[in-house]
């Protein structure tokens, strides 16, 4: 019976080890993944930033000279209704292309980062000031904290686009169902500050493939692409992650982790090592 037990306590023993190994093996298989994702996408903006930037100076020389002739056609008094007409709608269309051309040269351009310590609700709020969201009648948009938030160390106009982007594609997928709620959580684990976006639309076919450059699920004309693949390189210059699923009750959630400012961790550190010391 002795036997019997002390060999039914070493299996239990050793099921526990193999279910710990196993996990160990799976959450570093999942950190592998998705380091290699970023590295994938990474190389892929990294490349397609230089092309990008070429081929944009190119169309932008183009249009400048189609606007330049259409004016001057338009501006004739002795030019036919109808060919005034259509110099018009060219030009038009070449503001609208130049538009798309400023978009991709922005998405291209590598800023540096002007780093400082940032509180994030006052960031988030300041957001909703400036976009198009507050106007929306039929948009409800809360923002909920959870604790004491720790600052970051980031460039407040480069997040305040991230934001932006994120809160303007939240709302047009809104519109499309007639209206809807965003609820923004905002919570830390002492390393970093994650921002959650979650919004009740009709989430996102392919959520896997949003922060790809060029990807865009808006009607021609509308959307670039460019927007949320510019938010990703944003955030990896941050050196934070940027993630996007489909809620269970429906709607898509966007998940923006920053890493909190170093000196207030060290603070905080040093502030528990002191009361452990104190506690002795």
């Amino acid at each position: 019976f002795l036997l019997t037990l002390l060999l039914s306590v070493k299996q239990h023993l050793l099921t526990r080890t193999l279910v710990g190994s196993f996990q160990n093996l799976s959450d570093t298989y999942a950190r592998t993944k998705r380091f290699k994702d970023q590295l994938i996408q990474n190389e892929k903006l990294a490349s397609l930033g230089e092309s990008v930037a070429h081929v944009a100076n190119q169309i932008k020389q183009a249009m400048a000279v189609i606007r330049e002739r259409s004016q001057r056609i338009t501006a004739r008094p002795d030019s036919e209704s109808r060919i005034q007409s259509m110099a018009g709608k060219i030009a038009q269309y070449a503001h609208r292309t130049d538009a798309l051309v400023e978009n991709m040269l922005r998405f291209a351009q590598e800023t540096p980062l002007q780093l400082a310590p940032l509180e994030i609700r006052p960031l988030l709020e300041s957001t909703l000031q400036l976009g198009r969201a507050a106007k929306n009648a039929n948009v409800r948009i809360a923002i909920t904290q959870e604790g004491d938030i720790p600052r970051v160390l980031g460039d407040s106009s480069q997040l305040l686009h991230v934001f932006l982007q994120i809160i303007s594609n939240a709302v047009d997928a809104l519109q499309e169902t007639g209206g809807g709620s965003l609820d923004v959580l905002i919570a830390s684990d002492g390393a970093q500050v994650s921002i959650v976006f979650m919004d009740s639309g009709p989430g996102i076919r392919e959520p896997e493939h949003v922060f790809e450059p060029f990807y865009t699920t808006k009607p021609v004309g509308k959307g670039t692409g460019l927007g949320l693949s510019t938010c990703y390189g944003v955030i990896q210059k941050h050196g934070g992650e940027i993630t996007c699923r489909n809620r269970l009750e429906g709607g898509a959630a966007f998940t923006v982790l920053l890493p909190v400012d170093r000196p207030i961790q060290k603070i905080a550190m040093e502030t528990a090592s002191a009361v452990l010391e104190g506690a002795r």
